[in-house]
């Protein structure tokens, strides 16, 4: 590790054409001993004056290489702490493996970091965080957190209870990943995570909002698809009002027609299931009333509390259904004049 990061700062101080060493290729009968231990060659720095052979193969390591070995290697150090085995000359630490078991101990600062130096997707870092996220907000007794999970720099200083403290962190990594790549991948990602683990847990403001400006369909699709009726129909809803008030607004719509149009395919997708919803809410609100006259005084009374859960649920997919399909009206009538005014400018 410290000829590593003696290489790493040697590099660093010079011209950029100049940040890279000569690597001699092993021989056979060396690659041949280390077949059975090793996948990965390691970095042997050698000057090329004095260490290659003429005519030897050899690489020219540049210094992200050097770096990426220096920290392959200090994770190995870090948690060899807690998974002894990492110090076998047998056992080989994949990048993979290595934010794999950061994940685990809840060293989710470690395995950002690491994942950036390796140039690796973050995709196993917060799936992991929105699961422990929801576990600790779902359960009455809070899972029992790693120590190090504590030591994150997000929920180090930050106040509430421990669930409150865990989401504070994933929207802390969510607003680092942005400022760097303003697509939504992972937002949508964890909004993903969260609809597949629990539907009842409603997507936060501070989820959903960023998606409804930037990839309002992408989310629409994202609750349609976990068979969340009425926040894919709200958003959808809130999207179009937005739509018709800029569509309003706006004098010379025919410069800029595409950031307006919605795909009709959605449109008549979200309007279905809505449909097909309220029917069936409306079949088990008669089946409950019907039920509810031929039982007895306790029973009854179980029923009614069940009539009025469905009820108002049945009540809030009609107003939202009823509500969409005025907007979509709204909506539909824009686009038909302007397509009108379109292939008159055009004649």
């Amino acid at each position: 590790g410290q000829a590593l990061l003696a290489c790493v700062n040697g590099l660093t101080i010079v011209d950029r054409e100049y940040a890279w060493v000569v690597v001699s290729h092993q021989s056979d009968d060396d690659n041949a001993s280390e077949a059975s231990t090793c996948k990965r060659r390691r970095i042997a720095i050698g000057r090329y004056d004095a260490s290659v052979k003429q005519g030897q193969d050899i690489d020219i390591v540049e210094i992200e290489q050097v770096r990426r070995e220096y920290t392959l290697c200090m994770a190995r150090l870090t948690l060899g702490s807690s998974f002894s085995e990492l110090f076998s000359r047998n056992i080989l630490l994949e990048p993979e493996d290595a934010i794999a078991l950061f994940v685990k101990l809840g060293m989710y600062d470690a395995a950002i970091s690491f994942a950036r130096v390796f140039a690796l997707k973050l995709d196993t870092i917060f799936k992991s965080l929105v699961q422990r996220c929801v576990e600790m907000s779902s359960r009455v007794q809070q899972e029992q957190m790693p120590e190090a999970f504590w030591e994150n720099v997000g929920v180090q200083h930050t106040a509430g209870s421990p669930g409150d403290r865990a989401w504070r962190l994933l929207q802390c990594y969510l607003g680092a990943e942005e400022a760097k790549d303003s697509t939504m991948r992972y937002r949508l990602l964890v909004a993903d995570e969260i609809l597949n683990a629990n539907c009842d847990l409603p997507l936060s403001p501070w989820l959903s909002s960023p998606l409804l400006q930037k990839c309002p369909q992408d989310l629409v699709r994202l609750c349609l698809r976990h068979g969340c009726v009425s926040e894919g129909g709200t958003f959808l809803l809130q999207h179009i009002s937005t739509l018709c008030t800029r569509i309003a607004s706006c004098d010379h719509l025919a410069k800029k027609t595409r950031e307006f149009w919605l795909p009709y395919q959605l449109l008549d997708q979200t309007m279905g299931i809505l449909d097909d919803a309220v029917v069936k809410f409306e079949m088990a609100v008669d089946k409950i009333k019907a039920a509810k006259k031929q039982c007895q005084d306790a029973e009854a009374t179980k029923l009614k509390a069940l009539f009025r859960s469905y009820r108002e649920r049945l009540d809030g997919l009609q107003q939202l259904r009823d509500g969409l399909r005025a907007n979509v009206d709204r909506y539909m009538a824009f686009a038909a004049r302007e397509s009108r005014d379109i292939s008159e400018t055009q004649c």
